[in-house]
This record gives structure tokens, sequence and C-alpha cells, in this order.
């Protein structure tokens, strides 16, 4: 069969696959499982697949590209899944950000799900943790961009500042 495309459908166990062109092996996989896949450059005109048990193979070969997202077995979840949509936004007081120590911007506060810290003012600002400083920051922010953090908006947030009098808004979301 001659193809560009082939995937591993469902397989009970792991299986050998070798893809050849013009008899040749031009891609091996070694004990591979559902959802392997592979699209070999100038294609293929023969799929060897190899099991150490007699099962049911299913695979798909096209002549383009293809996919397969059907999910196969189960998945267990310890503990509880919290779902839920945003419901309100609140703004904090604007905030004058000088140099040296960190200023918080906004306290820890684990039911805040998303924080935007925007520069209001023209000088570059700083923001990480409580010891944040210009030369350990990983986040800065110039004139007039911001921030939209959401990997841990419950920590509390500092800033400091390339120059004194730097403006500083904050947005929370919940």
């Amino acid at each position: 069969m001659q193809g560009r495309y082939f995937r591993l459908l469902d397989v009970s166990g792991a299986v050998d696959v070798r893809i050849f062109q013009g008899g040749r092996i031009v891609e091996e996989a070694v004990q591979v499982e559902t959802g392997f896949y592979t699209i070999p450059e100038g294609g293929f005109d023969r799929v060897e697949l190899v099991s150490a048990s007699t099962q049911n193979v299913k695979f798909a070969v096209t002549n383009g590209s293809g996919g397969y997202d059907r999910a196969v077995g189960s998945i267990s979840i310890a503990g509880a899944i919290k779902l839920s949509t945003d419901q309100s936004i609140g703004h904090f007081p604007e905030a004058t950000i000088n140099t040296g120590a960190a200023q918080q911007i906004a306290a820890g506060d684990a039911g805040r799900r998303g924080l935007r810290i925007y520069n209001a003012g023209g000088t570059t600002l700083y923001i990480g943790g409580a010891g944040v400083t210009a030369a350990n920051a990983v986040m800065q922010i110039g004139p007039g961009g911001y921030i939209d953090e959401t990997q841990v908006p419950t920590c509390a947030w500092y800033a400091t500042s390339d120059v004194a009098g730097g403006k500083c808004r904050v947005m929370e979301v919940r």
C-alpha cells in the first residue's frame, strides 16, 4: 500500500512498525502503542507490523496528512475539580512605584483567578515576588505594556521601577 501518513489507531499490545520505500526501511519504531504516527518524507510503499502476540491492529494510511483524536481508556481523578467561569473584575488604586525595595501591588488571595498588571507610566516596571529587583526580575513591563498573569495569580505580587515615579495599575479577575 502506498501512502504519506501512517497512524496506529488501536492495538492491545505494543508493536514494531517498519515503513518501507523502494525496498528499504525509511522509518522504524520499536514497541509503540496506539497513537503512534509517522509522515516519512517521500511517502512509503510498504508497512510491516510485528507483534509478540496475536492481536487485532487498526491503522490508518492516507496520501495526505490525517489525524485521529479518539481517547481510549479511562481517567481517574482524585479530589475535586472546580469548573467555573470568571464572575467579576476588581481594580486596585493606581500605585506609584519607586526604585529600590519592591512594593506590594497585590496581596495574596486564594480566590483570585487572574491578575492584570499595567504600566501606566513612562518607566520600566519589574514584577515578581517580595524580593524582586531590576537585576533579578524575569518579568518587566515597558511603558504602556501589561502582563496577564494566570499561572499563579493567587500569590502576592510586587514591583519596582528603573526610575522613581513609575505608575502601576492592577486589575484582578475572580
